[in-house]
C-alpha cells in the first residue's frame, strides 16, 4: 500500500507542479491571452446600453457613426490638449468648403477623421484649403473598411457633386475587418463598449441589425465573445488546458508573428483569412463607387514607421484583380518620422498636423487634376 502511495505521489507531483506553474503563467498574462467575457458581463449595465442606443452616435447598421444633427464635442488628445470636434450630417466639418461644393469624399477611421487635431488640421482640411480640392470628411473613429463602405453607400444621396471617393486604410484595419464585437478586440471600457459591428467571415459579409432590447444584446454579445476571429479562451482550471487553448488562438499567433516578422506583415502577406476578408470589404467599397459612377481610390497608410510599406504586395494583388489602379501604398521618401505622430513616446498617438499634411499631399498627388470640377448632379 505504501509503495502504491509513493508511486502515485511520484507520478502526480509533476502534474501538480505543471498545473501550479500554469496557474501563475495564466494569471500573469490574464488580459493578454484570455477572454474578457466575464468581466464584461459583470460590469455591463442596461442604463448605459439604453443611453448608447438613444445617442446621436448610434447607428443600427454600422453600430456607431458621426452625428447627423450639429454636434460639438471636446476630447483631450494624447499630449493633453483639448481638441474641438464639430459634426453635422454624419461628417466632421471641414473649414472652407460650403455644403455641396465638395468634389472628394473621404471615408475611413480615426486617421481619416483627424483624431487628436483640430478641424483645420485634418486631411480633409488640408486638401480643401491648401490644395484647392473641396473635400468632405466622413471618417469615423474605430471604423474598419467594411463599415466605411457601408457609410459610403448610405451617404450617396447627400454628395451629388462628389467625383472621387477615397477610402483610407490604416494598416491595422486588416485586424479590425474580421472583428465582430469591439470589446473582444479591445478589452477596455470606452465609447465602443457596445460595439457589435458588421464584419467579414471568410469572404462573406455579415451585416448588422443592432438589437434594441438589452437581453437580445446580451445574447448576441455572448455569442460573439466566443465565435469572434480574435476570441480568446476563458481562464479556468485546469490551467494547463486553458494555456494550450490560448496558445492556439488567432490572437496569440498574431502576437508571435508580429514579434518575428514585424507588425501586420503576416496578415498582409501570408494569412489567407485576413487578406480575403479585407479584399471582400474593399470590393464592396469599389462596387458602391462603380454603381454611383464615382471614381474609387484606396490609400493604405502606416500607423507608425515600422509598418511603412507593409501592404505593398497586397495593394499590387488587388490592382491586378481589379484590372485598374485603385489601391495605393503611401510612399513618402521625405517624411520626417520623428514628426509623424503627436508624440513618439505614446504608441496610441495619432498623426500630428505635420503627419496629416504629408498624407494629404500624397492623396492629392494620387488624385491628380481630375478632381478640379464637381461631377454633374443627376437631373
Amino acid at each position: 500500500m505504501k509503495r502504491a502511495v509513493f508511486w502515485a505521489i511520484v507520478l502526480l507531483l509533476p502534474v501538480v507542479l505543471l498545473e501550479v506553474a500554469c496557474y501563475f503563467i495564466t494569471a500573469h498574462y490574464r488580459y493578454d491571452f484570455f477572454s474578457y467575457e466575464q468581466e464584461f458581463f459583470d460590469d455591463v449595465a442596461q442604463v448605459e446600453f439604453d443611453t448608447f442606443v438613444h445617442s446621436r452616435f448610434f447607428d443600427p447598421h454600422l453600430a456607431w457613426n458621426n452625428p447627423v444633427a450639429p454636434t460639438k464635442v471636446f476630447r483631450k488628445n494624447c499630449i493633453g490638449e483639448s481638441i474641438e470636434y464639430n459634426y453635422r450630417d454624419g461628417s466632421r466639418l471641414t473649414p472652407g468648403p460650403t455644403k455641396g461644393q465638395e468634389v472628394v469624399a473621404l471615408f475611413g477611421e480615426s486617421y481619416t477623421q483627424g483624431e487628436e487635431v483640430g478641424d483645420a488640421f485634418t486631411i480633409s482640411a488640408v486638401l480643401s484649403n491648401q490644395y484647392g480640392t473641396p473635400t468632405i470628411n466622413y471618417g469615423v473613429n474605430a471604423y474598419d473598411p467594411l463599415q466605411a463602405a457601408g457609410k459610403f453607400k448610405a451617404s450617396l444621396p447627400g454628395i451629388p457633386g462628389v467625383r472621387t471617393a477615397v477610402l483610407l486604410v490604416m494598416h491595422e484595419n486588416i485586424w479590425r475587418v474580421v472583428n465582430s464585437f469591439k470589446p473582444v478586440y479591445f478589452p477596455a471600457k470606452n465609447e465602443f463598449y457596445f460595439g457589435l459591428k458588421p464584419y467579414v467571415k471568410g469572404t462573406t459579409i455579415v451585416p448588422l441589425s443592432y438589437p434594441k432590447d438589452f437581453p437580445d444584446f446580451l445574447r448576441e454579445a455572448r455569442a460573439r465573445f466566443r465565435a469572434d476571429y480574435w476570441a480568446k479562451p476563458p481562464r479556468r482550471f485546469p490551467y494547463s488546458v486553458s494555456l494550450i487553448k490560448a496558445l492556439r488562438s488567432h490572437s496569440f499567433r498574431s502576437r508571435v508573428w508580429t514579434r518575428l516578422r514585424g507588425p501586420f506583415v503576416h496578415e498582409y502577406q501570408v494569412n489567407a483569412e485576413t487578406r480575403s476578408a479585407l479584399a471582400t470589404a474593399l470590393d464592396e467599397f469599389v462596387a458602391v463607387a462603380d454603381s454611383a459612377k464615382i471614381r474609387p481610390v484606396v490609400v493604405f497608410i502606416p500607423r507608425f514607421r515600422k509598418s511603412y510599406g507593409v501592404s505593398r504586395p497586397f495593394v499590387q494583388a488587388m490592382n491586378q484583380k481589379w484590372g485598374r489602379e485603385i489601391a495605393h501604398e503611401f510612399v513618402d521618401d521625405e517624411m520626417d518620422w520623428t514628426r509623424y505622430k503627436l508624440s513618439e513616446r505614446r504608441d496610441y498617438c495619432h498623426p500630428s498636423p505635420y503627419g496629416y499634411g504629408r498624407i494629404a499631399l500624397f492623396i492629392r498627388n494620387v488624385l491628380g487634376d481630375d478632381v478640379a470640377t464637381p461631377r454633374p448632379s443627376p437631373r
